[in-house]
């Protein structure tokens, strides 16, 4: 009677439970990306809800993304799992150029996020692209902006 394993058994366990640690780690993953788009969705919708109430108290933009919301944007810039998603470019205080980037998990959070919609706002003869955005600080985007249901 033998009373230990072989080889061959013990390379097979262990390359099972190898597979089963592979299927595990790509699940734990996708669930910590779900998490962090919702989470970064959430705080694009405070940003904007923010600037809007920055907006409505002071009459005015500020050129600088710190002084109108708590969220945080470094160097105007809004990131997700160390990509810069949004980057915010202030003309003076009429147009918000703002550079964008769809790919890997900034495309999710982007989609059907609350900024989506200013995105795409018409900006006149400044004409939108995949990866640069233009939205004008005047008194028509201030009125369509305080017009918007959340």
């Amino acid at each position: 009677m033998k009373k230990a394993f072989s080889m061959v058994e013990l390379v097979f366990v262990i390359v099972i439970v190898g597979i089963l640690v592979g299927v595990a780690l790509t699940r734990l993953q996708a669930s910590r990306d779900d998490a962090l788009v919702v989470a970064a969705k959430n705080d694009l919708k405070t940003a904007l809800s923010d600037v809007i109430a920055y907006n409505l108290t002071q009459g005015r933009y500020s050129t600088n993304i710190k002084d109108m919301t708590s969220v945080d944007f470094k160097n105007s810039v809004f990131r997700v799992k160390k990509r810069d998603c949004l980057k915010f470019i202030f003309h003076g205080m009429s147009v918000m150029e703002v550079r964008i980037d769809r790919a890997g998990l900034c495309g999710r959070v982007l989609e059907g996020s609350a900024v989506e919609p200013y995105l795409k706002m018409d900006a006149g003869e400044l004409k939108h692209s995949d990866s640069v955005s233009y939205i004008p600080l005047d008194s028509s985007t201030i009125s369509a902006i305080n017009g918007a249901k959340f």
